[in-house]
């Protein structure tokens, strides 16, 4: 049983409910690749059930406590349990590209006197400036 309604009034983008035989009830979707998502789930011998917004998970970020919903739930022949989340785009890329070095842009000029009472620090170790 969904947790969380999918098809709304509010809600953007393209949505709409898939007729499921396997299930035997229409099956919310919020994404074209979930839908194609579903299709595989209906007819994969190897997919029991499976459920959209199946539950609410809350996970701590720093000081924060966040929820999320997995896409879907399925339940294989072999009995297990499996979320999946579905995404037009592997999550991991953005981590995997080389970070761009940002060239630092000079100070500005202060006017005439006032930086006189700032202390001349060494430069850092290993800064090529």
């Amino acid at each position: 049983m969904p947790v969380r309604n999918v098809v709304n009034r509010s809600g953007r983008g393209f949505r709409g409910h898939f007729p499921s035989r396997k299930m035997k009830k229409m099956i919310g979707w919020e994404s074209i690749l979930e839908r194609y998502a579903i299709y595989l789930f209906e007819f994969s011998p190897g997919v029991l059930s499976y459920c959209a917004q199946p539950e609410l998970v809350y996970y701590p970020d720093g000081t924060d406590l966040r929820k999320y919903y997995p896409d879907f739930k399925i339940t294989t022949t072999g009995g297990i349990s499996v979320r999946i989340e579905v995404n037009s785009r592997d999550p991991l890329e953005e981590a995997r590209r080389p970070l761009k070095r940002v060239e630092q842009s000079p100070p500005p000029d202060l006017p005439a006197g006032l930086d006189d009472d700032l202390p001349d620090f060494p430069p850092i170790e290993g800064d090529k400036s």
